[in-house]
C-alpha cells in the first residue's frame, strides 16, 4: 500500500475507533445519571412516607386519638421504612442485544489459493493447481486451501478436459462440513453444476446454469461482505449470482469443486 493511501485507511480506523469511543462514554454517562436518579427518586420516596407517617403520629398524640392496634400498625411501617432506608435500591442490568459498536474490517481482493483436500476418486497435481477425475464412476469432492470469512475474492478455473458425460459443480462450502463424495449436497453447499443444476444449501434445483464445456474459463467470485458468491462463463459472458444463507453455510467458507469425469485446472 502506497504512503497515501496507508495514511488515508489509518484516518478511517482512527476515526472509527473515535467515534466507538465516544458512543461507549455517551452510553456509560446515561447508564450512570439513570442510576443515580432511580436512586435519588428511591430515597426522596422513603424520606415522604417517613414524613407522611411523622405527620400521623404526631396529629395522633396531639389529637390524643389512638389505640394499641394503631401504635402496632405504626411500628410495622416505621419498621418497613427502615429497611426500605438500609437496603440499596433494587437494579437490574438488562444488555442490549443490538451491537453498541459495529465493526471494522480489513479485506483485499489479491486471493491466491490452491486444491488442497480430495474425497474420491481423484488426484491433486503442480502443486494445487490442477485436479484430475479418473474415469471411475462416482464423484469427487475438491476442495481449497484458504478459509473465507471477509472481503471479496475471485478465482479462475480452466475446464481442460470434460467428457461428454462429464459433471462439474463449481461453488463453496463451510469449512466445517465433512467431506464427502456427494458434498454437493451437503446442507453448506452452495453453487451450480452442469446441466443446469443450481444448488442452495445442499437442496437442487433447475434453471440456467454455467453451461460450462472443455476449454472453458469460469471465474468464481466469493462476496463474504455481501454473502453473495458469482460465476462467469467467459466464453458465453452469462454470469450468475446467488445469496447465500449464512445460518445454513456458517463462515469460514471454502472453494467448492465436486467433479465426475473432468480436469479442472
Amino acid at each position: 500500500i502506497e504512503d497515501t493511501q496507508q495514511h488515508s485507511i489509518l484516518n478511517i480506523i482512527n476515526k472509527w475507533e473515535q467515534e466507538s469511543i465516544d458512543k461507549i462514554h455517551q452510553t456509560s454517562e446515561e447508564a450512570r445519571n439513570k442510576l443515580i436518579k432511580s436512586t435519588i427518586e428511591h430515597t426522596n420516596n422513603i424520606k415522604q412516607k417517613l414524613k407522611n407517617l411523622s405527620d400521623e403520629l404526631r396529629k395522633a398524640h396531639d389529637d390524643n386519638d389512638f389505640i394499641e392496634t394503631d401504635l402496632q400498625e405504626w411500628t410495622q411501617k416505621l419498621e418497613e421504612l427502615k429497611k426500605k432506608l438500609d437496603n440499596p435500591i433494587t437494579v437490574i442490568i438488562q444488555e442490549d442485544l443490538t451491537p453498541l459498536v459495529t465493526n471494522i474490517r480489513i479485506g483485499n481482493e489479491d486471493t491466491s489459493d490452491v486444491f488442497e483436500r480430495v474425497c474420491g476418486n481423484g488426484q491433486i497435481k503442480e502443486n494445487g493447481c490442477l485436479v484430475v477425475k479418473d474415469t471411475l464412476d462416482g464423484h469427487t469432492e475438491i476442495r481449497g486451501r484458504n478459509e473465507y470469512n471477509i472481503g471479496r475474492h475471485e478465482f479462475s478455473f480452466r475446464i481442460e478436459e470434460l467428457a461428454s458425460n462429464g459433471w462439474i459443480f463449481f461453488g463453496i462450502i463451510s469449512k466445517s462440513e465433512s467431506m464427502q463424495t456427494c458434498s454437493y449436497s451437503s446442507p453448506s453447499s452452495w453453487g451450480w453444476a452442469s446441466q443446469n443444476q443450481v444448488f442452495s444449501g445442499g437442496r437442487c434445483s433447475y434453471k440456467q446454469s454455467s453451461d460450462a464445456i472443455q476449454n472453458d474459463t469460469l471465474i468464481l467470485s466469493i462476496d463474504c461482505d455481501q454473502r453473495k458468491i458469482e460465476l462467469k462463463n467467459e466464453r458465453t459472458n452469462f454470469i450468475m449470482q446467488m445469496w447465500i444463507n449464512i445460518n445454513s453455510c456458517p463462515f469460514p467458507w471454502q472453494l467448492h469443486l465436486n467433479l465426475s469425469l473432468i480436469t479442472v485446472n
